[in-house]
């Protein structure tokens, strides 16, 4: 897992280069709020033109062109471009690649 003091810009090479899941201080999942923030964010990108990281035939198997069901769709199959930064109890933080950690369905 990538720890960082908070202070340094976050570099995806330099997190890819520093990952390890097996050194993990925090939850393994996606807390409610993370999820949450994710899938707005990534509707909001799709909506101001950013290339979505689905085939076309998964876009056109939705049935709609609407930003958050390509979002949550994005979501589902571990696609989601993002990183979470999460702070630990000894004041570091760890990046973590969302579509790595468990999902918890409701």
């Amino acid at each position: 897992m990538a720890s960082f003091t908070g202070d340094e810009r976050i570099d995806k090479e330099a997190i890819r280069a520093r990952y390890d899941l097996s050194t993990m201080k925090t939850v393994r999942h996606v807390t409610d709020f993370e999820m949450a923030m994710a899938l707005g964010a990534r509707a909001e990108n799709l909506s101001r033109g950013w290339p979505t990281v689905l085939t076309a035939e998964q876009v056109a198997a939705l049935g709609t062109s609407d930003e958050v069901a390509i979002a949550k769709e994005e979501y589902r199959t571990r696609k989601i471009p993002y990183f979470l930064k999460r702070r630990c109890t000894d004041g570091t933080f760890e990046v973590i690649d969302i579509n790595d950690l468990e999902r918890i369905e409701r």
